[in-house]
């Protein structure tokens, strides 16, 4: 299992998500690897880029966006703790390739809002 930490703290533009999900599409689909994603802050975007990417119904295998606290507990068993921080993004990752069925997903969980500066954690793990 590897986990990667990415902080971001500006927006992507449109066309960067959309090339990367592009880079992805390429990779998974020659490699024969199945994806899932998970997601908090990111509201489902990530799934969505995804989604919209080519080929994604041989590669792309679904995700789920928890944004509750308690949505990540009891669906994608997140233990107890803190849910923004790379311990979340992990079980977040793990959760979603079990429920899945995929070889590789992300786990995305972070804070945002008019008080604080968005930070993400992200995790990148082995199905």
């Amino acid at each position: 299992m590897t986990d990667d930490v990415m902080t971001v703290t500006d927006d992507v533009p449109t066309r960067d998500v959309q090339a990367l999900a592009g880079s992805v599409a390429e990779l998974a689909e020659a490699g024969g690897t199945t994806l899932a994603a998970a997601e908090s802050l990111t509201g489902g975007a990530i799934g969505a880029a995804l989604a919209a990417a080519p080929s994604a119904s041989s590669w792309f295998r679904g995700g789920v966006t928890a944004y509750a606290a308690e949505v990540k507990h009891r669906v994608l068993d997140v233990p107890p703790g803190p849910v923004v921080s790379m311990s979340c993004a992990v079980a977040m990752a793990t959760g979603v390739a079990r429920l899945m069925g995929a070889d590789l997903a992300v786990g995305v969980t972070g804070v945002g809002g008019p008080d604080e500066p968005h930070r993400v954690t992200a995790s990148g793990n082995g199905g």
